[in-house]
């Protein structure tokens, strides 16, 4: 076979070889798009995964990221936890984030800018997430829900969102004095789901229908953080 494939190649070199100036400068001319192209496309691809692990969210996906922070030895620092749109009407979400706490002390979550509607007034509220922080800092993991007790008077919409109107909630910490500049701290998804009434319609990164991006920071010192203002 191996043969075969040498003779045959050999044949189009002859080929090549014997076709006019004119034609061998379309050949090659003609290559060297095909090989661009093919190039471009790979780095497009790519810088698009790049992206999508620094936590940037492409607004026609179901994604849901941690954002940047800064973390500083003694001091307390928020994430925002941000989505992309999802489709349709969720009457319960719920969220597990793991972490260490040796470095972190979880200390409430904060609400963010994504509003609900009460369906019979058109009235927009923040929603409320339930959590327990006593627990969250013994496992190291915060487990937070928010559930529509009205049975769809209130459930959750996200396809009114946009960029800086995208904040579910903000997770405050304080990071422990333990800690030195340097240090490597990682906060992670264990679980994130967006319930639906049918729940072959549920979306949730266990089903892999939900794409979750993690928070990696390191911790700064007092002195880098002032320069930086």
């Amino acid at each position: 076979m191996i043969t075969s494939l040498k003779q045959s190649l050999q044949k189009k070199i002859i080929k090549f070889k014997g076709l006019p100036t004119k034609k061998k400068i379309i050949y090659v001319l003609l290559s060297l798009i095909l090989i661009s192209i093919i190039v471009i496309s790979v780095i497009v691809i790519l810088k698009k995964d790049k992206s999508q692990d620094k936590g940037q969210i492409s607004w026609n996906a179901y994604h849901i990221a941690l954002k940047k922070a800064t973390f500083i030895p003694g001091e307390t620092v928020c994430v925002d936890v941000e989505a992309g749109q999802f489709p349709g009407e969720y009457p319960a979400l719920s969220f597990q984030f793991d972490f260490d706490p040796t470095q972190l002390e979880f200390l409430s979550l904060k609400q963010g800018n994504i509003t609900i509607i009460e369906q019979s007034t058109q009235r927009k509220i923040l929603p409320e997430w339930s959590y327990q922080k006593e627990l969250a800092n013994r496992d190291g993991k915060i487990r937070t829900m928010y559930l529509d007790m009205t049975a769809g008077e209130v459930p959750f919409k996200f396809d009114q969102l946009s960029e800086g109107k995208n904040v579910l909630f903000r997770i405050e910490f304080k990071v422990r004095d333990s800690c030195s500049t340097g240090d490597e701290v990682e906060i992670s998804f264990g679980q994130a789901t967006f319930a639906t009434i049918d729940e072959s319609n549920s979306l949730s990164m266990q089903k892999g229908n939900v794409k979750c991006h993690n928070g990696n920071y390191v911790v700064e010192s007092p002195i880098q953080e002032v320069q930086s203002k």
